[in-house]
């Protein structure tokens, strides 16, 4: 399958460069305090419509030319190849496939040839590296639409603060990128999603010691995609559903596919309202409820291994004070060391959403995320 790797790294050479650049993200220690895809999708509204994307499609729904920029550089046809890889209800995300090449050519926070300066533009971009090292944000960078932060043949490494993705944001890819939060700021993620924007594509990124999240995707935020992440030194990893009272998350839909949650606290994911396919990922040594369900919410948990520690509760359809019980489907997950599931139906089926083609939770799917996921 397309999206997995041609083979299988041994496990203690992934431990020794598996994060990347993040030279920061330690394995196992908190803060102190492919699929073959055959997209049919639907659009945030609920409503159903095809994108009519073969599965090494390089265009946004609504087809054109891959690569119109008439007075820059185009994207080369190698760099879209990143495409072929996309999967779940964040499928039809093609970032800045339709515009430009920027190149960011300083660690600057800020400035001409700045991460900054190209990711805040409104018009469509792919944004390239020509230098490795850390960018040391003073403040949050608010992406603007239709942009791929390609990290790949880079070494980058974000800190202190992260990157927002809000309302009236769409078509967003971010690929092959470390962040250290450094627990900055009381609200500061890593990622944020929010505020009503969707098709967004979180790809190969390693992610820690924020003050808040790593990936949170809220406020009526929908179709996402996170895959092969590496998330560690942290607690509450993945929100999805910031309240009990936003009811309007329920329109919310996330695939988590292919990541590690490498000795996290929890939220593996925690979702309210919304739906989550969540898909073949490692949830190992988990402190507390790795994933859990409510206000009817619902997780279709299928092909995951789960390694449970002191806590066995590897999904759960309550949590903290939420007045309303989730629902949880279990499908072929691996509970190792006496991991439990809850379950309560009905919950929707992915297939009704979009294609594919899950690999069975053995030592082998294992052995290839502890290999392969985070940035490289």
């Amino acid at each position: 399958m397309s999206v997995f790797r041609d083979a299988i790294v041994p496990v203690v050479f992934s431990l020794l460069w598996g994060c990347g650049a993040g030279k920061d993200v330690l394995l196992g220690d908190l803060p102190s305090h492919d699929a073959a895809l055959q997209p049919e999708g639907s659009a945030p509204d609920g409503s159903t419509e095809s994108d009519g994307a073969s599965p090494d499609a390089t265009l946004v729904e609504g087809g054109g030319d891959a690569n119109p920029c008439a007075t820059g550089e185009a994207v080369p046809a190698t760099a879209l190849t990143l495409l072929s890889q996309r999967l779940g209800f964040g499928r039809l995300a093609s970032g800045g496939s339709r515009g430009c090449v920027y190149h960011v050519t300083t660690l600057a926070d800020a400035g001409a040839g700045s991460l900054r300066e190209g990711a805040e533009r409104t018009e469509p971009l792919w944004i390239v590296f020509d230098v490795s090292g850390d960018i040391e944000l003073s403040s949050k960078i608010l992406l603007g639409p239709n942009k791929t932060l390609d990290g790949r043949g880079a070494a980058i490494t974000i800190r202190n603060f992260g990157i927002t993705v809000g309302a009236g944001i769409s078509n967003v890819v971010i690929e092959n990128l470390t962040f250290v939060g450094n627990m900055q700021g009381s609200d500061n993620d890593a990622i944020q999603i929010a505020d009503g924007a969707h098709t967004v594509w979180v790809d190969h990124c390693s992610l820690s010691n924020y003050r808040d999240g790593l990936v949170d995707i809220t406020h009526a935020a929908t179709d996402v995609t996170v895959s092969w992440c590496l998330f560690s030194m942290h607690d509450l990893v993945m929100l999805i559903g910031r309240s009990p009272s936003d009811v309007d998350d329920a329109n919310i839909r996330v695939t988590v596919h292919h990541n590690w949650w490498n000795q996290t606290g929890s939220y593996a994911p925690r979702l309210r309202f919304g739906k989550a396919h969540v898909l073949n990922n490692l949830i190992d040594q988990w402190r507390s409820a790795a994933s859990a369900s409510t206000m009817g919410g619902e997780i279709y948990s299928e092909g995951n291994v789960f390694v449970a520690k002191d806590d066995k509760v590897a999904l759960a359809t309550s949590a903290g004070t939420d007045s309303v019980l989730g629902r949880a489907k279990s499908i072929g997950d691996w509970l190792q060391n006496g991991a439990i599931v809850q379950q309560s139906e009905p919950v929707f089926e992915p297939t009704a959403h979009y294609s594919y083609m899950p690999a069975r939770a053995d030592p082998a799917l294992q052995a290839e995320i502890m290999a392969g996921a985070g940035a490289h």
